[in-house]
């Protein structure tokens, strides 16, 4: 998490966040059984320290809830591939 991403932190920088101008940048993994299938990334262009640890906490169950549906929606994915109804 960086709280302001365009003060005097390590990317402020990078040139990804002084052309976007981010001021707040979260990312957080997305982990099924300790597998690190995605990653949640979000940024804010309009005010630091956006980010509060009670939207993190938020943030960090729908991070939880993902996992839950991507490795789901994978493993039939891979039902169907190997079923005979995928054609192809």
């Amino acid at each position: 998490m960086l709280d302001d991403a365009l003060g005097k932190e390590l990317y402020s920088e990078d040139e990804y966040v002084r052309a976007k101008h981010a001021r707040s940048v979260l990312c957080l993994p997305i982990v099924k059984q300790t597998r690190l299938i995605g990653v949640l990334y979000l940024e804010n262009n309009l005010t630091p320290y956006a980010f509060s640890s009670d939207r993190v906490a938020v943030l960090e169950l729908l991070a939880s809830q993902a996992a839950i549906s991507l490795r789901g929606d994978a493993s039939l994915y891979s039902e169907l591939q190997r079923s005979e109804a995928f054609p192809g």
